[in-house]
């Protein structure tokens, strides 16, 4: 009972139920912090591997395109426009992202389409949004180009 410590005072049945599920506990959770570490890593050569991880995280997370078309509209044009047409670029790029995520996996051990592994979307992850020095629409004002007669807003 002295390797138990903490669960000593659980008697017979803490120490059988340590035994039981404890090592299995520890190893799920140290591979979900490995699986996870692997998620945010990115690495500048796309691999079949970045390829299956993007589709898997714009199947799961896809829903991230809504606030984050909100903060690039946001903050490319003013908040008239974020909540605006923002609004309704992110309801887009849900529906977008659900669909092109389970392709990406699919289709992740071949480099297609065009020979290549490289994403579909910018920005490849529903998280870059949120990222600086990201390549997403509030970093590139093209994008939402600014009417005649007005300026780019200034960051």
């Amino acid at each position: 009972m002295s390797n138990a410590g903490f669960l000593s005072s659980w008697g017979t049945r803490g120490l059988l139920l340590w035994r039981r599920i404890g090592r299995r506990l520890i190893v799920a959770t140290v591979a979900v912090l490995i699986v996870s570490t692997g998620l945010v890593y990115q690495v500048s050569a796309d691999t079949a591997g970045d390829k299956a991880l993007r589709g898997l995280a714009n199947s799961f997370a896809g829903v991230m395109a809504f606030p984050g078309e909100i903060h690039a509209a946001w903050a490319a044009r003013g908040p008239s426009h974020g909540l605006t047409v923002g609004v309704a670029m992110g309801l887009g790029m849900i529906v977008v992202r659900e669909l092109i995520g389970p392709f990406e996996l699919v289709t992740s051990p071949a480099p297609w389409p065009d020979k290549r592994f490289g994403p579909l979307l910018e920005p490849a992850y529903p998280w870059d949004y949120f990222q600086k020095g990201s390549k997403t629409r509030a970093r590139s004002p093209s994008k939402y180009p600014a009417k005649k007669g007005q300026t780019q807003r200034r960051r």
